[in-house]
């Protein structure tokens, strides 16, 4: 969501000094819910096809969410998924003069790959683009962050978040 309202910040004029783009979803096309199994002929995307049956984030689970918000009819999931850029982001018509933008992703997550192209695509249009991969964590590491049973990737998520939000806002020193 983040992505796509990045787009909206800069058609209305609304300054974002720093859009934190988390573990993003940014080409949906792959996951029609014809697609019963992810190959390189119905997916550019080695992680995608690696990580499709994964207990924690299987594309089984993001197709029921897809089908859930578009329905059943195939003729509409097909052109919402492969036409609407708000559902799919990286069929934006215009990628320049978007926010400062960091993309976090994880290393054992779904989306990685299409996140790193979709960063490249923002960077070539000649936006401002960090990111930072956690090595060895799942799609929603950031949630697991319970003060004794936590994962320590996903406090260091917090202390970088944390870190790069004080920054962009010009309160670094706090």
């Amino acid at each position: 969501m983040s992505a796509v309202l990045n787009f909206f910040a800069r058609d209305e004029n609304v300054p974002v000094k720093c859009s934190l783009v988390v573990v993003p979803a940014t080409d949906m096309r792959y996951l029609h819910p014809r697609n019963k199994r992810l190959n390189e002929k119905n997916c550019p995307y080695e992680s995608a096809r690696w990580f499709q049956d994964v207990p924690w984030s299987p594309m089984g689970r993001e197709q029921w969410f897809l089908k859930y918000w578009l329905g059943d009819d195939e003729a509409v999931q097909d052109e919402i998924l492969n036409n609407d850029w708000r559902m799919t982001p990286i069929l934006a018509p215009d990628f320049k003069n978007l926010p400062p933008t960091h993309f976090v992703t994880a290393e054992f997550d779904l989306a990685r790959d299409e996140t790193k192209v979709f960063e490249e695509i923002l960077r070539h249009a000649g936006n401002q683009v960090t990111s930072k991969q956690y090595a060895g964590m799942p799609h929603a590491f950031a949630m697991y962050n319970h003060p004794t049973r936590g994962l320590a990737k996903s406090w260091e998520y917090l202390e970088d978040t944390a870190r790069l939000l004080r920054e962009a806002h010009g309160c670094a020193d706090l």
